[in-house]
Parts: structure tokens; sequence; C-alpha cells
């Protein structure tokens, strides 16, 4: 009978470890990934800027907000990744402002 190296069980032991975490993001995605959530909801909404001339009042004041409920979770990632999503949505933020203003404020 063969004994296994101690190299050979760590190695058995990380492809262990390995297993158990792929199988925990694949089973909770909100637990391996919580940030996606911002992700999903910044896509969601500035991805409506292109039809944004033929929304409603109560749609453009809605995206408004959302926007503004946004932030603060893109306040909280990486100095990076924030500088770039906040110029982003302030981008959108201002477009959907802008069409409020020009369409519908008299």
């Amino acid at each position: 009978m063969k004994t296994a190296g101690a190299g050979e069980a760590a190695s058995k032991i990380g492809l262990l470890l390995l297993a158990i975490s792929l199988t925990a993001a694949l089973l909770c995605p909100g637990i391996a990934h919580p940030e996606d959530s911002w992700l999903k909801e910044f896509e969601a909404v500035c991805s409506q800027t292109d039809d944004a001339m033929d929304m409603t009042k109560d749609q453009l004041d809605q995206l408004v907000e959302r926007c503004n409920r946004l932030k603060p979770d893109i306040e909280k990632q990486d100095e990076i990744t924030k500088k770039v999503y906040l110029k982003r949505l302030d981008s959108c933020r201002s477009l959907y402002e802008f069409i409020l203003e020009t369409k519908y404020k008299q």
C-alpha cells in the first residue's frame, strides 16, 4: 500500500475547496457576486436612453429617481469602478432631466 505524500494531499484538499467554491457560486450567485445587483440596475436604467424621447413624464421621473437611488451603491465600489460608473450614471440622469425640462416644463 502506497501512502500519499504531503504535496499530493494538499493538492486533493485544494481541488476539494475549489469544487466547493464553484458549487457555492453556481447555487448562490447572490452570495458569490453581491455587486451584480447594482450593476444590473445600472444597466436597466441607462439602457433606456435611446427611447427617452418617446417616454412619458412619469417614466422619465421614475428613471431619474432610480438613478438617485443607485448612486449610493456605486459610491461604495472601488475607486476606478466608482469613477467610471458615476460619470456614466450622471450622463444618463442628465439626459433624462434634460428631456423632462425641454419636453414637459414650459
